[in-house]
């Protein structure tokens, strides 16, 4: 989706080189602390090892994995929420209430999926070792694609949204900034990986807290004694609005699955109980920011300062502006810096999550690949998603379209996957209904696109591509990888008694067999579930 839009702010002269030092600014500092912070955690004999590197097992006590947990899950993409409230999309205030309900549900239901897996597979660095344990190689494989899918998709969604914004306000072309925050999250997670991304979190999440805050106070005072007309339809209670319980919250839920970030949070706890706690906290303080951004939208097409012809990612700043679309440079500012914190927490979430990922992949495939071909697999694969990303930011792409093709997917492999969590199902449930269920399930939402719009194509971009969302494909697809689960289990578990196998898997028990594995970068041996 690309438009051109008529209330454009770009600021210029002083202005624009105030408000591109103190954006710059913020990237470097923080990727400067981080890195003095990391040397002199080295100097105090803080031995990073390839585990460590990786997980920072066990090492963020609630502080630390609250604030963490509340930096995963938000971005700089959180400012365009109130894209939501725009007309012709019209999720209104009811939307806008389930979408900040479940953008932060995921953070607790990862923690306690997580407390599973750190009982029976302990040594686990990535979520994809759960269905290595689980249900073997062909699905492991199977999630590490999908997570590198979700990683990608999610860097180039935050890119695009910084380009942006820096395109929109200071005239920039949107690679700017998206390279200087690519490199700079790199320098300093190459030096410290998530230990220092978990630092980093808690420091940018704090600035973004006191700018919500500036923001709030702000935009308070900015409507006192404004004399509001009345509420257009789509702001208020609408059908869509109640539709986004499943086109979000649905796929929300089955995409925690699938954030390596989010798992990445789970082994750094320094215990479960800790995890858990601390993502219920970060859940209240997601739902609340999230709430303050999308109302914030819709204050500016209630107050008229946005109308049809507005960028809707813009909303949040347009209920800043005076109504011509020149708002506060002092708060256009701040609200620019306050992304700028939430892109870089967000990427060297991302960025950890990959290099988590690609480390994972390469033992699989008994790849002997040290930490540094992976920082540098990582950088290469920059390259294409900041081209991209610009591309998409400077045609006015809706972030709505590449949110679509996580979520969607994602319905569609949940229920299958996570069925390996419940032990009743440990005999009944094998890798090939979880595969069929899968296949089933996906094929069941391209029928359904044919059906409803004519032909594959515009079906495929209506479900997977698209900036407005509709409900039946979320509510089918995991109904039917249910039903289908069911189905293929019953055909699976009939032909193992009918031709004398062995039945699906063995107890649980059985299943956690460790090997040695040699640390790269400590001398002494280390033991790891078998597969990770």
């Amino acid at each position: 989706m690309s438009a051109n839009f008529t209330d454009v702010q770009v600021l210029t002269g002083s202005d624009r080189t105030i408000g591109l030092i103190l954006a710059f600014s913020t990237y470097i500092c923080f990727g400067a602390a981080a890195l003095i912070y990391t040397f002199i955690s080295r100097a105090r004999t803080l031995n990073i090892s390839t585990d460590f590197f990786i997980t920072a097992r066990n090492s963020a006590n609630l502080f630390k994995i609250t604030w963490s947990w509340y930096a995963s899950a938000m971005g700089s993409f959180i400012l365009y929420t109130c894209a939501f409230q725009a007309p012709g999309v019209n999720y209104g205030i009811n939307g806008l209430v389930i979408n900040a309900i479940f953008t932060g549900l995921p953070l607790p239901l990862v923690a306690y999926m997580g407390d599973y897996v750190r009982k029976h597979v302990p040594k686990a660095s990535s979520v994809t070792a759960y269905a290595k344990w689980r249900f073997g190689t062909v699905i492991q494989v199977l999630m590490m694609i999908v997570i590198l899918e979700f990683l990608i998709m999610n860097i180039i969604l935050e890119y695009t949204t910084i380009g942006g914004i820096f395109l929109t306000f200071f005239g920039v072309q949107p690679y700017v900034p998206i390279i200087v925050c690519g490199l700079i999250v790199m320098t300093y997670t190459a030096a410290g990986g998530l230990f220092i991304s978990i630092i980093t979190d808690i420091w940018q999440s704090m600035l973004a807290v006191i700018m919500l805050v500036i923001s709030v106070i702000y935009l308070s005072a900015s409507f006192k004694g404004f004399n509001f007309p009345p509420m257009d339809d789509y702001l208020g209670v609408t059908n869509t609005g109640w539709q986004a319980a499943a086109t979000l919250g649905i796929g929300y839920f089955c995409l925690t699955l699938f954030n390596e970030g989010f798992w990445q949070r789970v082994w750094a706890a320094e215990n479960p109980r800790t995890a858990k706690t601390g993502a219920w906290i970060a859940f209240v303080l997601l739902g609340l920011t999230v709430f303050a951004m999308g109302f914030g939208g819709t204050l500016a097409y209630w107050s008229g300062r946005a109308t049809e012809y507005s960028n809707p990612n813009l909303a949040f700043f347009l209920a800043f502006s005076d109504g011509s679309g020149m708002g506060s440079v002092a708060i256009t500012i701040i609200l620019i810096m306050f992304a700028v914190a939430l892109n870089e927490a967000s990427i060297d979430t991302f960025q950890n999550a990959m290099t988590d990922t690609i480390t994972n992949m390469a033992t699989v495939f008994n790849l002997d690949l040290s930490l540094t071909v992976v920082r540098v697999i990582v950088l290469v694969v920059q390259i294409p998603l900041v081209i991209i990303a610009s591309y998409l930011a400077t045609n006015g792409t809706s972030i709505l379209n590449i949110f679509l093709f996580n979520n969607q997917l994602s319905t569609s492999l949940f229920v299958p996957i996570a069925s390996g969590m419940v032990p009743r199902l440990n005999r009944v449930v094998s890798t090939f209904s979880v595969l069929m269920a899968i296949v089933t399930s996906i094929v069941s939402v391209m029928i359904l696109g044919v059906a409803m719009y004519g032909d594959f194509s515009t079906g495929f971009l209506a479900f997977f591509w698209s900036a407005s969302y509709n409900w039946q494909p979320f509510v089918l697809a995991p109904c039917v990888s249910f039903i289908a689960l069911i189905f293929w289990s019953v055909v699976d578990l009939s032909v193992r008694k009918a031709m004398g196998w062995e039945m699906p898997n063995l107890p649980l028990e059985s299943l956690a067999v460790t090997v040695p594995v040699v640390d790269r970068d400590v001398p002494e041996s280390k033991f790891q579930v078998a597969g990770l």
